[in-house]
């Protein structure tokens, strides 16, 4: 019997692999198709071709948008779409409702955080 040869790879050095790593697939990889995508978010693949039908914010894209690849970003809003509808059981409604809301607490976030630094601008101004 013949047993295959095995391949060396080598030692390639890979950078440590964050939280987000672990969540959405390989370190370094950019685009995930919908099957990794469903594997990764725990849902059949109909059920993410519904949800970006429902939910503006993900927007799979990529080189070739026709194949409809996704980011780690739209893994991580898919996983906080199916945390909202599965385990708050919010309906889908509910849900656009509370990312907006969300979205929209970012943005006041952003105002406050730029409100500040102004300020300590004028402050440093005033003490040279």
């Amino acid at each position: 019997m013949h047993e295959a040869p095995s391949r060396d790879r080598g030692d390639v050095p890979r950078p440590a692999p964050t939280q987000e790593d672990n969540d959405c697939g390989h370190p370094g990889q950019t685009f995930f198709r919908i099957a990794e995508v469903s594997r990764i978010v725990g849902v059949p693949t109909h059920v993410l071709r519904y949800w970006e039908r429902e939910f503006s914010v993900v927007r799979p894209s990529g080189p070739r948008p026709t194949r409809g690849l996704y980011r780690r970003n739209d893994i991580l809003m898919l996983l906080q779409i199916k945390a909202l509808l599965y385990q708050e059981h919010f309906t889908i409604a509910g849900a656009r409702k509370k990312l907006a809301a969300l979205r929209h607490a970012g943005a006041d976030d952003l105002e406050m955080i730029d409100s500040i630094r102004d300020e300590l601008v004028a402050l440093r101004r005033l003490l040279e």
